[in-house]
């Protein structure tokens, strides 16, 4: 006879409170050890690359934005082969083909720094992680261009692409957002679609 054991399903991990409580730990300690340096980076870009800001006020943007500032200020302390060590450059090699940056095109951008030169400014660390193949990179590095959107809608009315489309006055293709399974959302790209009568069918004016 077979019975059914029921057990207790784990809760699901909150990934962005971990993050925060790990900058939390790492910029509270005062420990200015490379080591505790580079756990504050990969809490603080792991963060961003979970937090969901879509309900976000303007204040809770606005610290969010002076969390992305003082992370750069911090990596102005570590060199590229640092952030190798922390976040390594994808191997995706097809860059030059899809005209996308891949790990040849980083490692330029690296080579042309100084594989171990510091980050003189704040500046140039924003400008680097631009060049930078890195998944959570690159989703840190959106998120904070969302976030600026966000805020400049509260300040204008407008997030920065609406202000775009705007000014450049493109047809944009239609996305529709959905939710998978886990509710992790999703965009898909819609085309408008308009069926074509048969050839044999004719409009008749007059007709109703």
């Amino acid at each position: 006879m077979l019975k059914l054991l029921e057990t207790n399903q784990r809760p699901k991990l909150d990934y962005e409170m971990i993050y925060l409580n790990g900058i939390d730990r790492t910029t509270r300690n005062e420990d200015h050890s490379l080591d505790n340096i580079r756990k504050m980076i990969f809490n603080t870009v792991k963060f961003f690359t979970v937090v969901n800001i879509e309900n976000h006020n303007r204040e809770q943007l606005e610290n969010l934005f002076e969390i992305t500032r003082g992370l750069n200020e911090v990596m102005t302390v570590i060199t590229p082969a640092d952030l190798m060590t922390i976040f390594p450059i994808d191997k995706n090699y097809k860059g030059n083909r899809d005209q996308v940056k891949d790990y040849y095109s980083s490692m330029e951008a690296v080579n042309a720094h100084g594989l171990h030169e510091r980050f003189k400014t704040a500046d140039e660390v924003r400008k680097f992680l631009w060049d930078y193949c890195n998944t959570d990179i690159m989703e840190y590095q959106i998120t904070v261009m969302c976030i600026i959107s966000a805020f400049n809608k509260f300040e204008f009315g407008e997030s920065l692409i609406e202000r775009w489309i705007r000014e450049t006055d493109v047809d944009l293709p239609v996305y529709q957002q959905f939710t998978d399974q886990n509710g992790k959302p999703y965009m898909i790209r819609t085309t408008p679609f308009v069926k074509e009568f048969p050839k044999h069918i004719r409009l008749l004016k007059g007709v109703h």
